[in-house]
This record gives structure tokens, C-alpha cells and sequence, in this order.
């Protein structure tokens, strides 16, 4: 539980003031609901008073995370977290379910319950924030060991023996694995929901099952409940039974989640059974909606609490693979954050998302490494691995498509190299990784958390959204964009923040706070050690059970002090929870007089099944060569240094694990070693950068070359070298949209030279002369934070915006440019009749007048863009007919519909109609039918609908005259799919989205 502050509460005239150290509450008791008038919080962030009151808008909240990815091809908006820069955060419950203790059930709040608000006053001290949530929203419960290892999944109707092949291709090819996800054909094909066996699939569940347990794999099985029990179940008679239903009549058995009876038996009768045979954990596809006959129960939630809860009567530890069900989940890992499309924005949104979602708790993210929809190309699949491996999960998965390749031995090699080393280094990272799982479940610290959580107070690490904390000694920052195809070189703009930062792989060492722009192939990935972190690493393992803690790989990094404590247990049950724990201690301080003492604490705890002894194999990474090592006061030469690389390996070979190990080095100097190979490294990729057949020396001869050609081709290579640089920001989702479209960073030179900057902002929108505004900075030393003067006024209009900042910087000129996605690319506004035209026909002349004017005889429906259908103000607008007439087109009945919408010109002007339609569609422009042309290159646009409704995609030639324009689109349903929408953009003769 949390601690409740020490408060002084008294009456005041007519109400009480409660008073803590960081807040004072008044509540005026006038028996209204809570207002301005009669409720007020007051609290101090960073100095400044502020005074809240009910309504006021929490501008700052650093939002938490969100249902799912499902169809997100791009960003996706985010509801509000716990967190705010604002300094405080309100969550209103008033409209959830309670309990009903007697009846150990859920029902509805009265409908004159009080209010239900939760309020956060704890400023910028975000940690605390959530360690005292979670003391009372509920502990995050610590994840199986098997939850950090490699996942495999894909939907597919994998036989046994292909499950059986898959896993022996696995172990072949030297690609760790945990666990095998089994989606929803495992049952038989009568529906999405099944709990029978498809035994042409699996023959024997119970020998396939007992085979995967032996190669020490854990399998999860899909589950969509939604459709009930009907008749072709094997257990259907007996649950009917057992409910009071007359099995005879074949009639299915509708789920209800509100009912008692119908959850007893839905566990004892569906799952139980399943997991004797093997089942370790369940993978609950929850996709129907968020309504049941309780008021306000959502299903989802509700249903999360019933199978994890169901979980804790087996001797192991619970587990539950679902969607996020709201604040609370945290409760119940981990979470499948659903089907999204495989493009390189997909991937690119992952990292914020999936740090964001630390906000509220919800650490313990799943995504579709590779996506769910569609081939990924060998880069962006490398990549996507990446990521995973740095990520909460790492399940590669895709969809029933032949193309949608996932196992990284199908890949050019390599791509399968770069994937299978990455997969590796996570498995390495295990003990590191599982240390971080409990940190999560004491204080509420999630694995992957963004990088404000340390640095409250400095702007760039709000602006770092690409990158964050891998536990609390590593800074990851996933290449989420494709290389130059020239260089073979990818870039990501990583925030150092104070102090020194080591790259893993190379050892350089970066100097905050400062951005780096950094360079790789696609070998690498960009990890960054604290000064003083210290790393338990694994030796090379097939599998998390392989790792039984008699050999640690620790990795410590140069600094004045370090600390981290290693978390064991037997990684499978709760006995954790009843003390069979264990924690070693590892410190490090170093001395001003060149001596370094490293303490590796002898284990703390009991837990049965660890090794009686240990080995330890020490490298100290970036160090100078030792004069002389000591372990316990006694001289060691079982050490060895490797100048190539800065580093020295000292062993410690089978010690008590509850013996204590005090190590004191003697260094030949003080100061850090650079990584020999760093400069060198970093001169290959400039030379690369600048396309040199001769490679470069020196770093002012390369900057030399950049400075005299500095096109865009070589911004890269000026800013690798220390040159000034532009970091761009641009923001797609409506909450950050309506208060700022972008932010540019202006990156000072290393050598903390002066520079001059001119930056010119310029906005296109629809039915607007372009807007500009222009800012102009003389003598600058320091790092310069602009932001966008320019927001999205809510109002659905095509706009575009570019920035250009020019920087003068050794007498040179240095241009940066960007230009946003177009926002609302789609026309936006329509209007719809649906009729039978064997009953009442139209035509255009029945639609259309002489004069160009709509009959208004005809019920039009109105169809807008609106925010609750629209994930981000890129993504383009279309209608769903079917929603209106389902039944209609199932029941056969032939349906037309005519839609419509009204485009104004500027000018006369050429221009392209592009019609996404589920369905045929034939167009009209001010009553003249439309002839079709090639289809145009074009700016590419997200998918307009959903994976399930693919559109047919159609480009017709766009005469628009000066004025109002009719756009007429009249079409049918796709019979064959029974799914039926339209949309349309408009691209100017350049490929650009219309916007005049």
C-alpha cells in the first residue's frame, strides 16, 4: 500500500482545507457537483504557485497509452497518463464499475453515486508519482523469465509437425527462443471463438504439447470468446447442461461475461481442461466492443481481472497476454498492442509509444516485430527486430500472407545476420533485463521509460521521443528510418544528457547534454552506457531456462561512481512473493588517485536452486591498463588487456555466491582511454557520407571537403564531424497538433563556435494565402529551441508546412529543410443517399440540376472527419457505407448509393481525383462523368480503410473550374467481401495533395 502523507485537515467556514507538504485542498460543502466555486487544489511546481480548479485543461499531460495499434500505419493519439509537465494530473473513475464484496462481483455505481476523482500533485517528481500509484492501483506483478525471450507467432494454419520443424529451424540456425504463440487455427474452423481441437492439425495436442515443453518453450493459444459456446463444441451438451439450456435445440450459447454461472464454467469446461493438457497461458484477442448488460462494464477490462485471477490457482506464476483494458491493466501483463501495418512510420511510433505507455504503468508492451499487414522489405525488417530486441517483447509475427516473411533465416543474409545478433544480445542481456522486470514491480519503474523521468527540467528530453531508458544504466535509440542507398548509412538524432555516455558496441564516448546525429550500418544499433553503469550479462544461452546463474559476463563503464543490484529467483512461481528471493549488490567507485574499487556483494536472500558457487568474468570497458589488480587484498594476474579496445577481462573463477569479492584496480593514468578504433570508425563513415574515393584523415581535412560543397548530401557528414546541425521535430497526433505542429533544434557547433541562424516557417492550408513568419539569431553559442508558430485549428483543412533555417557557420552556408506530411489529405466532408435501384433509381440528372445545384428532395446524411475515427491528422478520411445498411446487404437486397461533396478553386486547374472505394464507383465532376487516367506518383498516403476492406484504387482525370466544383461518386457494395465505403484526394499536376 502507499504511504498516506502526514495531512492536517480543518474545518473552514462552510467546507475543510486539507493541507499536506506538497498541497492544500478546499472543498466548500454547498452540495453541488464539484466546480470552480467550491473546489480548488493549490500546489507549487518548480517555485511557481499554481491554483487548480475543476475544467481547467491539463495542457502539459504527457499522455499514457492507448487500446490498441490495430490498423495504425503511422502515429496514433494517445488518451492523457498519470504524468504532466503541468505539474499535476487528474483521472475521473466516477463512471466505473465497483465491487459488490458480498456477492464477489461487479455492478453498476448508483445513479447518485459521489464522485469518484483522483488527483496527482507531485510536479515533475514523476518516479515517485508511480511508485505510490501502483501502491494503491495495484502491484504490477513480476513476469515469468520466459516473457524476455524470443516469441514466435504468426497467424497461420500451422500444422504440428510445421510448429515441430519451425523450432528445430530455430536451434539450427543458433536464434534463441521461449515461446511459441499458437493463433486461433489450433480449434476447429467454425468461427473466430473455438475451444474444440482441429485435429487435422493437431493430431495428438497432448504429445505436440509435452514435445514443445521438452525443448524448454513455453505455448500460448489465441483466443476470441466474443461468439460463446455453439452446438460443434465438444464440451457444448455438457455446458449446456450445466447452465439449464436444452442442448437438443443446438442453440448457441451466448458469452456473457456478467454472468456468474456462465465464468465458472467457461474456465472449468473451456480452459482448465487445455491447460492440464499444456496450455501455459492465454492469448485473449479481445476485439467486440466495450459493452455489456452491466452499465459501464467494459468487457475487456473486466475479463483481463477474470483470466488473470483464474491464472493464480495453478503453482506458477499468472500470466495473461491481452489488450490494454484502461488504467489499472497494469495489473495484468502483458499486453498485445494489435495489428498494425508494416511501413517504416509504424515502426518509428513503436519507441515513443511504447516508453509513453510507462506513464501509466503499462510496461510490459507486445507489438507485431515486422507488423501484422504486409511483406516487410530486408532493412525495415532487420530494424523492426532491432527495436523488439530492445523493447519489452520481442515477438516476430505477421498475418496469413506468403509474403509476410518473419523467421530471420528467410532473409537475405544479411539481414539474417544482423536480426540473429541483436536476438542474441538480448538473450545476453537477461539478467540485466529480469533485474529491471522486479525494479518495475517495487517502484513501478518500467523496463523502457522515457528520458523526462531523469531529467524533468531540460526541454530536449521531452523532446527526445525516439529514444529512451533500457533500464535504468542504458539509453537506447532505435534506427526507425531507411539508409541512404548510397552510403548504406542510417542516422538517428540521439539527446545525450549530462555526462558521459558510451556506445556500447564502440566505446565512444559522448558529452552531454548535447544531440549527436549517429551513423550505422545495419549491424548497428545505438545503445549508450551510463558513466559507471554496470551490466550482468549472460553467457550464450538457447533459452532463459538455460540460464541457471553459475557464470556472469559483467560489463562495467568508466565513472566516479556506479550501482546495480541483480534479482533472482526460480523466475516461474509467486514464492518469490513469500521471500525465496535473492540480490547481489554490485558497486563501483573510482578515486583521484587512479584506483578503482569494484564490490560484487555476496547474495542477500535464500532461494533454492541457485549454484553454490559462481564465476564472474569482469570486463572494464574504456579503461586504461591496469598497474596491479587485487581481489580481497590478495594480487591477481588471472586479468588481461586489450589496448585495441580499451578494455581489460579480469576472471573470478567458482566463488561462494554469498562470498563477498572487493576489487581494487590500480590504473597506469586516470583518465579514460578513447576506443582506438573510435576516431577511425568515425572518419570511415564521413568518408562514406561524403563519397570520397580516398578516405579522410582528419577531421578538419574531412570538414574542410563538407564545408566547401555543404549541400544536403553532406549535412550529415558536417554534423558527424561536430558541425552545427537541425534536429526536427513534427508533431501528427491531435493533442500535440492543436497546440504546435513542429519544434527545430538548432545544434551548436562541438567546438562551441559561434553561428547565425535565419529560420522561415511557412503554412499551407486550404482555402489560405500561405502564411510565413521568420526568425533571425545573431552570435549564437548555445543550443536554440524554436517552435512552430503554426497549430491545427481543429477544422479538418488540407494543410501543409515546411521550415527552412540557414545557418552561417565559418563563413559558410548551411541549409536545412523540412517539409511536413500533408495533414486532412483527404476531402473530408460528404454527404450520402442509399437506395434500391430496382425500387427508385437515380441517375445524375435525378441528383444533379442544370445549375449545378444538389436536390435537396433527397434525405442527404451528412458524413464529416471526426477525431473518435481518426488516429492522427495524417490519416486520410473515408466513408463506411456498411455500417448504415449491413443487414440490408446481407439479406441480398441490391443497394446503390450516391455521394457527394463540394470542392472550391482558386483557379481553373488539371487536376487528379484519386477513389479509394470498396465497391465499383463510377464519378462525376459538376454533372460530367470523369474518364479515368494511369494512376500518378504521387506523396503516399496511410491506408484510408481498414486491412479487412481492401479498396479499389482508381485515378481519373480532374478539370476543376474556377469556384464550386460537384464531386458525384456513385457505387455499390463488394457483394463478394460484404463490406462497402468510398473516399477520394485530390492531387495537384505536381503529385501534391490539392490544398488550394
Amino acid at each position: 500500500m502507499a504511504d498516506v502523507p502526514t495531512f492536517d485537515c480543518k474545518s473552514v467556514s462552510g467546507g475543510i482545507e486539507i493541507t499536506t507538504s506538497s498541497l492544500t485542498l478546499r472543498y466548500l460543502s454547498d452540495e453541488k457537483p464539484f466546480n470552480a466555486a467550491n473546489l480548488s487544489i493549490s500546489l507549487v511546481v518548480n517555485g511557481k504557485t499554481l491554483n487548480w480548479i475543476p475544467g481547467l485543461a491539463n495542457e502539459g499531460n504527457l499522455r499514457g497509452t492507448r487500446r490498441t495499434l490495430d490498423q495504425c500505419a503511422d502515429t496514433a493519439s494517445i488518451p492523457e497518463g498519470l504524468l504532466s509537465k503541468d505539474g499535476w494530473s487528474l483521472f475521473d473513475d466516477s463512471g466505473s464499475v465497483v465491487w459488490d464484496l458480498e456477492q464477489t462481483w461487479v455492478e453498476s455505481r448508483s445513479d447518485e453515486h459521489i464522485y469518484d476523482w483522483y488527483f496527482f500533485g507531485y510536479g515533475h517528481d514523476y518516479k515517485t508519482l508511480l511508485k505510490d500509484y501502483i501502491g494503491f492501483g495495484g502491484d504490477i506483478p513480476l513476469v515469468p523469465r520466459y516473457v524476455l525471450g524470443t516469441w514466435w507467432s504468426r497467424f497461420w494454419a500451422y500444422h504440428a509437425d510445421d510448429l515441430v520443424q519451425l523450432v528445430k529451424d530455430f536451434q539450427s540456425h543458433e536464434i534463441p527462443l521461449d515461446v511459441l504463440v499458437v493463433d486461433m487455427d489450433w480449434h476447429t474452423r467454425d468461427g473466430w471463438t473455438g475451444y474444440t481441437w482441429n485435429r487435422e492439425l493437431f493430431p495428438d495436442p497432448e504429445a505436440f504439447l509435452a514435445w514443445v515443453h521438452s525443448q524448454n518453450l513455453y505455448v500460448t493459444f489465441n483466443l476470441h470468446p466474443a461468439e460463446g459456446v455453439k452446438k460443434h463444441e465438444s464440451v457444448y451438451t455438457k455446458f449446456a447442461q450445466l447452465l439449464g439450456r436444452d442442448a437438443t435445440t443446438g442453440e448457441g450459447i451466448q458469452f456473457d461475461a456478467t454472468d456468474k454461472n456462465f465464468i465458472q464454467y467457461y474456465f472449468e469446461l473451456l480452459h482448465h481442461p487445455m491447460e492440464e493438457q499444456g496450455v501455459d497461458f492465454w492469448w485473449l484477442d479481445w476485439q467486440q466492443g466495450t459493452d455489456t448488460s452491466i452499465k459501464n462494464l467494459d468487457p475487456l477490462p473486466w475479463l483481463n481481472h477474470l483470466h488473470f485471477r483464474d491464472s493464480t490457482r495453478r503453482n506458477i506464476r499468472p500470466m495473461l497476454y491481452s489488450r490494454w483494458g484502461g488504467l489499472g491493466n497494469h495489473r495484468y501483463p502483458i499486453g498485445f498492442s494489435g495489428d498494425a501495418y508494416t511501413t517504416w512510420e509504424s515502426l518509428a511510433f513503436q519507441p515513443y509509444f511504447t516508453a509513453t505507455a510507462a506513464n501509466v504503468g503499462y510496461g510490459w508492451w507486445s507489438h507485431d516485430i515486422g507488423g501484422h499487414f504486409g511483406a516487410a522489405d530486408p532493412e525495415l525488417y532487420a530494424r523492426w527486430v532491432q527495436f523488439g530486441a530492445v523493447s519489452p517483447c520481442l515477438r516476430l509475427h505477421s498475418t496469413k500472407d506468403p509474403l509476410a516473411e518473419r523467421r530471420p533465416w528467410a532473409f537475405p543474409q544479411s539481414t539474417y545476420e544482423a536480426a540473429k545478433a541483436v536476438i542474441q544480445l538480448r538473450y545476453k542481456l537477461f539478467p540485466y533485463l529480469y533485474s529491471a522486470a522486479r525494479a518495475n514491480s517495487q517502484i513501478g519503474l518500467s523496463l523502457c521509460y522515457p528520458i523526462y523521468y531523469e531529467y524533468s527540467e531540460v526541454e530536449d528530453a521531452y523532446l527526445a521521443r525516439e529514444q529512451y531508458f533500457f533500464g535504468d544504466q542504458l539509453i537506447v535509440a532505435p534506427i526507425v528510418s531507411p539508409a541512404d542507398p548510397s552510403t548504406g548509412l542510417a542516422s538517428i538524432d540521439v539527446w545525450m544528457p549530462e555526462g558521459e555516455w558510451f556506445d556500447f558496441t564502440t566505446l565512444e564516448t559522448y558529452t552531454g547534454p548535447r544531440w549527436v546525429k549517429i551513423f550505422g550500418d545495419l549491424n548497428y544499433i545505438p545503445i549508450f552506457a551510463k558513466a559507471g553503469a554496470i551490466l550482468p550479462l549472460s553467457p550464450s544461452i538457447a533459452s532463459t531456462k538455460e540460464f541457471d546463474g553459475s557464470r556472469y559476463i559483467l560489463h562495467v563503464f568508466p565513472g566516479s561512481k556506479g550501482q546495480f543490484e541483480i534479482y533472482e529467483d526460480d523466475g516461474a512461481t509467486e514464492a518469490y512473493q513469500h521471500g525465496a528471493f535473492e540480490t547481489t549488490l554490485l558497486t563501483l567507485t573510482s578515486s583521484e588517485a587512479n584506483v578503482i574499487s569494484f564490490t560484487i556483494g555476496g547474495s542477500q536472500g535464500t532461494c533454492s536452486g541457485l549454484p553454490e558457487t559462481r564465476s564472474f568474468e569482469i570486463h572494464f570497458r574504456g579503461f586504461t591498463e591496469p598497474r596491479a589488480i587485487t581481489i580481497n587484498q590478495n594480487e591477481s594476474t588471472d586479468w588481461m588487456y586489450n589496448a585495441g579496445c580499451s578494455e581489460f577481462v579480469l576472471l573470478a573463477e567458482n566463488i561462494s555466491r554469498t562470498t563477498p569479492l572487493e576489487i581494487e584496480i590500480s590504473l597506469t593514468q586516470q583518465s579514460i582511454e578513447q576506443n582506438a578504433n573510435s576516431s577511425s570508425n568515425m572518419l570511415a563513415d564521413v568518408t562514406k557520407l561524403l563519397q570520397l574515393e580516398s578516405p579522410v584523415t582528419s577531421k578538419e581535412q574531412a570538414l574542410d571537403v563538407a564545408l566547401t560543397n555543404p549541400s544536403a548530401e553532406n549535412l550529415g557528414a558536417i554534423a558527424c564531424l561536430g558541425g552545427p546541425f537541425v534536429h526536427f521535430v513534427e508533431y501528427t497526433t491531435f493533442e500535440d497538433a492543436h497546440q504546435q505542429l513542429g519544434t527545430v533544434v538548432i545544434i551548436p557547433p562541438s567546438d562551441q563556435s559561434t553561428y547565425d541562424t535565419e529560420i522561415v516557417w511557412s503554412l499551407q492550408k486550404a482555402g489560405q494565402s500561405a502564411v510565413k513568419d521568420r526568425n533571425v539569431l545573431k552570435n549564437c553559442e548555445s543550443e536554440q529551441i524554436i517552435h512552430n508558430p503554426f497549430c491545427d485549428q481543429g477544422d479538418y483543412s488540407t494543410f501543409r508546412w515546411d521550415v527552412s533555417v540557414k545557418l552561417v557557420w565559418r563563413e559558410h552556408t548551411i541549409v536545412f529543410n523540412h517539409q511536413s506530411r500533408d495533414a486532412y489529405p483527404s476531402l473530408t466532408s460528404w454527404q450520402s443517399i442509399i437506395y434500391n435501384p430496382q425500387t427508385l433509381p437515380h441517375s445524375i440528372q435525378d441528383v444533379l440540376s442544370d445549375d449545378r445545384k444538389l436536390n435537396q428532395n433527397f434525405e442527404w446524411e451528412t458524413h464529416r472527419q471526426a477525431l473518435n475515427y481518426t488516429v492522427n491528422i495524417k490519416q486520410p478520411y473515408g466513408i463506411v457505407l456498411l455500417k448504415q445498411e449491413r443487414q440490408r446487404i446481407t439479406n441480398g437486397e441490391p443497394l446503390e448509393a450516391c455521394v457527394t461533396t463540394s470542392l472550391s478553386s482558386v483557379t481553373v486547374q488539371k487536376t487528379t481525383l484519386y477513389v479509394q472505394s470498396i465497391g465499383d464507383a463510377t464519378c462525376y465532376l459538376n454533372g460530367e462523368e470523369l474518364k479515368t487516367v494511369e494512376p500518378i506518383t504521387h506523396a503516399t498516403l496511410n491506408p484510408m480503410f481498414d486491412s479487412w476492406m481492401p479498396p479499389k484504387h482508381t485515378y481519373y482525370a480532374l478539370p476543376l473550374q474556377e469556384g464550386e466544383n460537384q464531386i458525384i461518386i456513385f457505387t455499390r457494395p463488394d457483394i463478394s467481401i460484404n463490406w462497402w465505403g468510398v473516399g477520394a484526394t485530390v492531387f495537384d499536376e505536381n503529385g501534391k495533395v490539392l490544398v488550394q
